[in-house]
């Protein structure tokens, strides 16, 4: 998805939760930061689960999401079930964030081999 709203022109941002906490972490202006994650037109934001975020961070994605919700698109790629955010955040940001990302989004599970792996 993210790959052809690129060659549409979209503007989208691509970026691991790792990289986005870091960068968060290390920004000069955090405050600009979240905006541009806030407001780039698709934001995909990969691999939710493989990092475990201090609650001011937790708490900025949540920024994130919720800003984005109800303008702009979101595409959250993670290894985890819906219920099973509550390992990543605390039960009421995981909940305040999948209620933004459900309020206009659809979850799609896809199973099957990894896409990484050798055949």
């Amino acid at each position: 998805m993210c790959y052809k709203a690129i060659q549409k022109g979209i503007p989208t941002a691509f970026i691991s939760c790792f990289d986005l906490v870091n960068k968060l972490k290390t920004s000069i202006n955090k405050h600009t930061m979240l905006l541009y994650y806030s407001t780039v037109k698709l934001l995909c934001l990969d691999e939710l689960g493989y990092v475990f975020p201090t609650q001011e961070q937790a708490n900025d994605i949540f920024q994130i999401i919720s800003k984005r919700s109800e303008l702009v698109s979101t595409i959250v790629t993670t290894n985890l079930i819906p219920s099973q955010w509550g390992k990543i955040f605390e039960a009421s940001t995981a909940t305040a964030i999948l209620d933004r990302l459900s309020l206009n989004g659809s979850f799609i599970t896809c199973e099957g081999r990894s896409y990484r792996s050798k055949i």
